[in-house]
């Protein structure tokens, strides 16, 4: 009996092959953090043949991805599937920002493909204003700048949250929202990093209509 379950498993090994696929994803050379990226197989006329699955871009936009297809798909198009949701806050809920696909061909005699740096255009984006927010949190009092249990608020100036993210443990923050009939083309914004309901350190910038990522590192 073992004998016979060691042949059927080289068997299926025979019949499929590791598929590795890496890349970034980034906005305007803003690295997106928690972008959902999800891999397909197409077939000759554009059909979803078989949904590899799916994995989550890391706080520098990069993504890594393995799964075993069958070798049959070799010289199919893999479809890269992008999507990129707004940072939720208690008043509402994640809503898709920019959702867009990538292809590539599966070659007879490569199994691994580094996508490199996938760039969200305008055109993926299913809001005319997408704005994102990103930096590093700073303790005076760390030198590694780790900054953990901590909250990044986007708020308006008399205090309504647009949007909320935990800091992540390196210290970064990453916020993704819209201003489409939410903010002024011309508007004072503030990210507020806030723990166990106390502001810890406030900082103002400014946004204007044309310009969709802002950087701002934050000392507390």
């Amino acid at each position: 009996m073992p004998i016979l379950k060691q042949e059927q498993q080289a068997t299926i090994e025979k019949l499929t092959v590791g598929l590795e696929v890496s890349g970034h994803v980034l906005f305007k050379d803003t690295p997106i953090k928690n972008a959902i990226i999800e891999l397909i197989v197409h077939g000759l006329n554009g059909e979803t043949l078989l949904n590899l699955g799916k994995t989550l871009s890391g706080p520098t936009g990069h993504f890594y991805f393995k799964s075993d297809i069958p070798l049959s798909f070799r010289g199919r198009d893999i479809g890269v599937r992008i999507c990129a949701y707004s940072t939720p806050s208690s008043f509402g809920k994640p809503f898709p920002i920019f959702f867009g696909a990538e292809s590539f061909l599966f070659l007879p005699h490569q199994n691994a493909y580094d996508l490199g740096k996938i760039q969200l255009p305008l055109g993926w984006s299913f809001c005319e204003r997408p704005l994102f927010f990103s930096g590093k949190i700073k303790e005076k009092n760390n030198a590694d700048g780790i900054s953990s249990k901590k909250i990044a608020q986007l708020q308006t100036p008399n205090g309504y949250v647009l949007a909320e993210t935990p800091v992540s443990i390196d210290g970064s923050y990453h916020i993704y929202t819209y201003g489409d009939g939410r903010i002024p083309e011309y508007a004072k914004l503030v990210i507020c990093i806030c723990q166990k309901d106390k502001t810890l350190s406030a900082t103002e910038l400014f946004v204007e209509p044309f310009t969709h990522a802002y950087e701002q590192d934050i000392e507390i």
